[in-house]
Formats: structure tokens, C-alpha cells, sequence
């Protein structure tokens, strides 16, 4: 058929028919065949169509396939975790004091003593002095940063590192990085 019969059958405008139809040539369901001064479409067998599938099919799975050993094969493959509440935060102090090495933290009081109370703080900041670990830590300035500073000079800085962020830094999550985690 020519583009105009096309538009005609199909109830389609013959402008917008000309994009279908470079469309369908460029996913190869459709053939052009000029014959004198007029070209004419037509189908591509649908034997051809569904061949075409398959081998992309094919290549599809095969890449999912390596990707997915690829995957196996990673030792250590990066996961992001969220904890919330009280108690998912104390399991990860207390998966914490089980490593050895340095821990890292960005820790905006203000967030903290929404669940905790200054003695929690007081206990976390003696139990990590009790334990193998250096502490590297980075403070949110805001209105709890001295009471933190007091806890931490009355309980000793040993193996604890920690730097005032600037005030135009703002943050209300909680980041700890230790061992791989």
C-alpha cells in the first residue's frame, strides 16, 4: 500500500502515518518498495518478526546471565541501610561495640535527643572508650553540641577524634560507618 492508502484504511492523518511508518522501517516490521514513482509498504512476515524477537530475547537473557554471575561473583556488594526508632538504634551500637577498628560518624545531636535521653549518650560515649575503637566523629552545630562536648571531656577523649561542622552544614540523619558496614 502507499502511504495515502495507509492513512485512508488506518483512519490515521498522512502526516502522522509517515512516522508510524519510519518508525515500524526502523524496527524492520515494515518493508519499502519503490515501484516506478510510487513506493509502497508492506508487512514483514510475521515468521520474521517473531525470529527477531528471539534473538534479541536470547541476548537479553544472556546478558542477565552475566550480569547476574557477575553479581555472585562480588564479595562485597554495597547495600544502604535505614534504621529507625529507639531500638534499631541501639542494635546497631551494639553490632558496633562487636568490631574492632575506626568507626566514622555524622551525628546531628538535636536528632539524637529526640529518642535518647543525656544519660544514653553518656553510656554510648563510656561504652565506646571501653571498646577497641577509635572514633572519628563529626558534630552538627546546634544547641546540644556543648552538652555533647561536656559528656565527652568528663568521660575522657581517648581514642576519640571529633570536629564541630560548620552552622551552615545541616543534617538531621545519623551516618555511622564501621567495619565494611
Amino acid at each position: 500500500m502507499t502511504v495515502a492508502e495507509l492513512a485512508r484504511e488506518s483512519g490515521i492523518k498522512r502526516a502522522t502515518c509517515y512516522e508510524h511508518i519510519d518508525y515500524l522501517l526502523i524496527k524492520g516490521f515494515v518493508l519499502r518498495e519503490p515501484v516506478g514513482k510510487r513506493i509502497f509498504y508492506s508487512a514483514v512476515k510475521a515468521q520474521k518478526i517473531l525470529a527477531n524477537f528471539k534473538r534479541k530475547t536470547a541476548l537479553l537473557e544472556a546478558s542477565v546471565q552475566e550480569m547476574a554471575q557477575i553479581q555472585d561473583e562480588a564479595s562485597n556488594t554495597p547495600r544502604v541501610v535505614f534504621y529507625e526508632g529507639k531500638r534499631e538504634i541501639k542494635n546497631i551500637y551494639e553490632d558496633l561495640f562487636k568490631t574492632v577498628g575506626d568507626v566514622y560518624s555524622i551525628f546531628p545531636a538535636e536528632r539524637f535527643f529526640e529518642n535518647f535521653t543525656e544519660d544514653d549518650y553518656d553510656e554510648f560515649d563510656k561504652s565506646l572508650g571501653a571498646h577497641a575503637l577509635k572514633s572519628k566523629d563529626l558534630f552538627v552545630a546546634d544547641k546540644y553540641y556543648k552538652k555533647i562536648k561536656e559528656i565527652r571531656s568528663r568521660n575522657g577523649s581517648a581514642g576519640k577524634l571529633d570536629k564541630k561542622l560548620p552552622s551552615s552544614f545541616k543534617s538531621n540523619v545519623d551516618v555511622v560507618i564501621y567495619s565494611d558496614k
